[in-house]
């Protein structure tokens, strides 16, 4: 099989048409508040908001920062025991067996409410897993589980939020039940302007959302055929003697991409770089086999959709502080304000905003997690080839 052309396509053309449409809205934007505020958009201090209005999303939070401890700590032993004294858990093929069921039944779960139990779910599928006893082996099924994990709550959260946001809208519009679906938008023209530059960010953010659920979609895909059907399929590393030349000088070009943005903390710099990126991995068509070719999407995939939910999350930040006053106080899109500092007509808004900050910051902790698998498997020879490394 070779490299889902429409897939790369699907990604390219949105994030064009999601590129045009921000520079051609955050002048608007720009226009109404800039003066009232001054957001230093590269400082990534997140501010905890405890007055969270969704439990679950709260819940997610604290097992998220569970796994990322039990993984600092797992990296701690692994550093001082070699690899092969470390024996996987003795019930890692029931782990797999539930995950393969869990799999298949939210595939047959069409309801948000109930994915969203679904959620909770699979946390506690993973949760004994998270002792450094537990440790899953080999370490690439351990990430590839982290990511399969995060990808599917990051959907939750990002589905959740473009709802929250759109019942505010539907009921400051009056349109009751009228909109058939969150992003069944009205058209513009027939949006006060006062509700105008609302209607912009909920248009950004619905357009990430299905993105999102693309994305999604290529991921259980490519699980479903690969580590829930065979753990030995994570060995995705480039074996130069078996790879074209042309493979090789694509998997190059992706390393030296990689090692800049781990270099790379300016968020502007950031956003450059995903075009260079759909250049590098757009250019190749069809010498990619699977499941490379999939890995590869996943990647950028991953990469661009930060980008876009960051993006998203600073506009609101931006109008936030705007609408609230708070102007230059706010020193960071997530340097948010205490709950009594802000009217009570705007502290809905400043809730779903601190649950943006939180999904900012896991989504953070994914894309590390991509990363790694990448650097264990499929772009370890092209990391240690790279120059300075």
């Amino acid at each position: 099989m070779v490299v889902n052309l429409k897939y790369l396509l699907f990604i390219g053309i949105s994030f064009c048409v999601l590129g045009s449409i921000s520079c051609s809205e955050e002048k608007e934007i720009d226009s109404k508040a800039s003066t009232a505020v001054s957001l230093d958009i590269e400082k990534q201090e997140t501010k905890q908001t405890s007055d969270t209005k969704e439990q679950v999303v709260a819940e997610w939070k604290l097992e998220a920062t569970a796994r990322a401890k039990a993984q600092s700590q797992t990296e701690k032993d692994t550093n001082s025991t070699t690899v092969d004294s470390i024996k996987p858990a003795s019930n890692q093929s029931a782990l797999l067996t539930n995950l393969s069921n869990w799999h298949e039944k939210w595939e047959n779960t069409p309801s948000m409410n109930a994915q969203e139990n679904l959620i909770g779910e699979l946390l506690s599928i993973v949760e004994p897993y998270m002792q450094p006893e537990n440790i899953i082996r080999p370490a690439t099924l351990g990430l590839k589980i982290d990511t399969y994990i995060g990808t599917h709550m990051l959907f939750s959260l990002l589905r959740k939020n473009i709802t929250l946001r759109s019942r505010m809208f539907a009921t400051n519009m009056g349109l009751g039940d009228s909109m058939e679906g969150v992003c069944d938008l009205p058209d513009k023209a027939n949006v006060p302007e006062v509700l105008q530059r609302e209607l912009t960010l909920l248009n950004l953010e619905c357009g990430t959302t299905v993105m999102f659920s693309d994305h999604l979609l290529q991921v259980r895909k490519l699980s479903g055929e690969t580590w829930l059907k065979d753990v030995s399929s994570l060995n995705t590393g480039s074996n130069e003697d078996r790879i074209s030349e042309e493979v090789s000088e694509l998997l190059s070009l992706i390393a030296t991409w990689h090692l800049n943005w781990k270099d790379i903390s300016q968020f502007s710099v950031q956003e450059d770089m995903i075009t260079k990126l759909l250049d590098i991995v757009g250019s190749p068509g069809d010498i990619l086999d699977e499941p490379l070719a999939s890995e590869i999407q996943s990647y950028f995939g991953n990469h661009l959709l930060f980008t876009e939910v960051s993006s998203d999350q600073r506009y609101r930040a931006y109008a936030f502080a705007s609408e609230s006053g708070l102007g230059e106080s706010m020193r960071g899109p997530c340097d948010l304000p205490a709950k009594e500092a802000v009217s009570e007509e705007l502290q809905t808004k400043l809730s779903i905003l601190g649950h943006q900050c939180n999904t900012v910051q896991l989504f953070n902790r994914h894309v590390f997690n991509v990363r790694k698998f990448a650097e264990d498997t499929w772009l370890k020879s092209n990391l240690q080839a790279a120059p300075g490394n």
